[in-house]
C-alpha cells in the first residue's frame, strides 16, 4: 500500500503560514506528497524545493487567484491561534 499526502500553497511566505511545517510533518508518514502551488508573489516554491525531498512531487496552479480574499482570510485566523 502506498500513502499519498496533498496541500496546497500560495504565498505562503508573503502571509506567514506554516507549510514548511506542514510538509515536513507529512513526510515521515507519506511515501509521496502532492503539492499544487498557487502563482505565488514570494519565494513560495522555491523554499519548498530547499526541502530537497525526493517525495514531493509538484502541481503548478495557474487559477487560484481567485482564492487571494479566503487565503487571507485563513492566514489570519492562522495567527490569532498562535
Amino acid at each position: 500500500m502506498k500513502v499519498s499526502g496533498f496541500t496546497f500553497v500560495r504565498n505562503g511566505v508573503k502571509y506567514d503560514y506554516p507549510f514548511l511545517e506542514s510538509i515536513n510533518s507529512l513526510l515521515p508518514i507519506c511515501d509521496e506528497i502532492v503539492v499544487a502551488v498557487g502563482q505565488s508573489e514570494d519565494d513560495t516554491l522555491e523554499r519548498i524545493k530547499l526541502l530537497n525531498s525526493s517525495k514531493i512531487k509538484f502541481l503548478k496552479q495557474n487559477g487560484m487567484n481567485r482564492f487571494a480574499k479566503a487565503e487571507q482570510f485563513f492566514s489570519q485566523q492562522n495567527k490569532s491561534c498562535s
